[in-house]
């Protein structure tokens, strides 16, 4: 990421409202309740952080938050991956993760084409639906080119590529080509040995038919 998009993420999440871990089970104890699990060691969070902070936007502009039991936070798991990653949580190991939970009880992973659900969730709950959805952070973003380990687009929702946190800042395609480099140099050295052993013993053979078996000829 580079220093600009670093820095505007930083802004974000200086602004984005979150829960400690001695606020959490209180917090979601009653009503419905959307949580962000992110790590600030974390790239796909640091990407991340600048749109949860327009989806909070749209919460108070909407007037989402006076709604009765119904919240937006984010829970910073840097530092506390273990209490993050508790089952009653919603097992959160990957970041970022957002999860919904009803009454204290986790209902389900909000899934990458799934954002607008919580839209959803405060209109049934009696709040009003965005005016001009094109001008929400909640609406359609634009595709990012194919291949890229960044946010995009699923059909009205927001992909999410997690970073998993038991790879302590190594994603997948980082580890495989290393581990492909790795399994041949290993391949190559054996069968070098193999030869060298097999040219060693065919070096010298006795002569055919010779009497003196001592007697030796170079091959």
């Amino acid at each position: 990421m580079d220093e600009v998009l670093f820095a505007k993420s930083l802004a974000a999440d200086a602004r984005i409202e979150k829960l400690n871990q001695t606020q959490v089970e209180a917090y979601i104890a009653n009503g419905t309740h959307f949580i962000f699990f992110g790590a600030y060691y974390c790239p796909y969070t640091a990407e991340f952080n600048p749109i949860w902070l327009d989806i909070q936007t749209t919460y108070y502009s909407q007037g989402w938050n006076a709604l009765p039991n119904f919240g937006i936070k984010k829970i910073q798991c840097g530092d506390i991956e273990e209490f993050c990653s508790q089952p009653k949580l919603g097992s959160a190991e990957g970041y970022p993760t957002i999860n919904l939970f009803k009454d204290g009880k986790f209902v389900e992973e909000v899934l990458s084409d799934e954002i607008g659900v919580i839209e959803r969730e405060a209109v049934l709950l009696g709040g009003k639906p965005r005016a001009i959805a094109s001008a929400s952070p909640l609406a359609t973003r634009p595709k990012t080119s194919a291949g890229n380990d960044t946010l995009s687009d699923g059909n009205g929702g927001i992909k999410i590529i997690k970073h998993t946190a038991t790879t302590a800042g190594m994603d997948l395609q980082s580890i495989i080509p290393v581990s492909i480099i790795v399994t041949c140099c290993s391949l190559f050295l054996i069968c070098g040995l193999f030869l060298r052993r097999r040219m060693k013993k065919s070096r010298y053979q006795p002569l055919s038919g010779d009497a003196n078996m001592d007697a030796v000829r170079y091959i």
